[in-house]
């Protein structure tokens, strides 16, 4: 389910000769702050958007950030349901109070199943936030290194 989004900022010489000037551990520290804020916006309209039957997904929707190995100043969002155990809120038939997790319980949202239609709430989310989320990273940014 894991969709992989890359977001390259271009044209910004300012902030990568800036983000150059600093050592690497503070200029992954602020990308990763930019990141994470950016992730906030994803995450809200995530929520907003997410099937409100049990309420289990907008309370189960995380944004973690981890800098790359080997890269200075690169760091991965990762936004969407988490691999925590929920109950599974059917309350009748075989699967009825089955653990699960949020990001299986998604993954039958997102993509249907052979009893399910589609609900593809998180592609949706990203979709209508995107540019907003670009400009949150570049005020970030500009803010740190002014």
């Amino acid at each position: 389910m894991a969709r992989e989004v890359e977001l390259t900022i271009s044209g910004l010489q300012e902030f990568q000769q800036a983000l150059n000037d600093l050592n690497d551990k503070l200029a992954t520290k602020y990308v990763r702050e930019a990141a994470r804020e950016g992730g906030k916006i994803v995450r809200a309209e995530m929520v907003l958007m997410a099937p409100k039957d049990s309420g289990l997904l907008s309370e189960h929707i995380d944004v973690k950030t981890r800098a790359q190995r080997g890269e200075a100043r690169a760091v991965s969002a990762f936004i969407g349901p988490n691999s925590k155990t929920v109950i599974h809120p059917q309350a009748k038939g075989k699967t009825s109070g089955l653990p699960r997790t949020a990001s299986f319980i998604a993954r039958l949202l997102e993509f249907g199943s052979a009893h399910q239609p589609k609900h593809p709430f998180l592609t949706a989310a990203w979709e209508s936030v995107k540019h907003r989320v670009l400009d949150k990273i570049i005020q970030v940014l500009r803010d740190r290194l002014a």
